[in-house]
């Protein structure tokens, strides 16, 4: 029987011979990979913090504002009025007429408010006009709010008569009709 031919070289997974008396050339590797640098040692850091001094401005910046806003409401509460006391009723010709009903009340004037209403609306609005004597303070709560043909304001009133004041809030409804913007319609809140 013959036996199969013998390999020179060792099974794998076996080291094999080393030159010169059985020790490793200099670094540690094979006589072919001496020409090779040793690999360096691998230093696992973790990565630096994530700076956040951005977020931090921001959020400080707003910070900062918010209490500024809420001190002067506090100090001065009335500095989103403009300087006679008044909300602006805002811009434009349905602005511009609810100013006047203002005024009008202001004025305790039935007639300059008469001459606001729609054709047709008197009797809607007519009892509104004519407890214009009454009113002691008639103050819009923002700008009126225009979609197409119609406008609507609130505005806080304040009637005394007999010694007895009575507080409340109305809804001023304009039109624009033909002839221009006008009073409408007017309730109660």
């Amino acid at each position: 029987m013959t036996q199969p031919p013998q390999s020179t070289q060792p099974p794998y997974g076996q080291p094999g011979p080393c030159p010169q008396g059985g020790q490793a050339p200099p670094g540690g590797y094979p006589q072919s990979f001496a020409h090779y640098p040793a690999a360096p040692q691998a230093q696992h850091e973790p990565p630096p913090p994530k700076k956040r001094t951005g977020l931090w401005l921001g959020l400080s910046a707003w910070a900062v504002s918010v209490a500024t806003f809420l001190v002067t409401g506090l100090l001065a509460p009335g500095f989103l009025l403009d300087d006679n006391g008044k909300v602006d009723a805002g811009d434009g010709p349905a602005a511009a007429v609810t100013e006047r009903i203002a005024q009008g009340f202001a004025d305790k004037d039935p007639a300059a408010l008469n001459e606001l209403v729609c054709a047709g609306s008197e009797p809607e609005v007519g009892g509104f006009t004519r407890e214009a004597v009454f009113v002691e303070s008639f103050q819009l709560r923002g700008p009126v709010r225009e979609s197409g043909d119609t406008a609507t304001a609130t505005a806080d009133v304040v009637l005394e008569a007999e010694g007895q004041q009575t507080k409340g809030a109305m809804r001023i409804e304009l039109a624009n009709e033909p002839g221009g913007w006008c009073w409408k319609h007017a309730e109660e809140l």
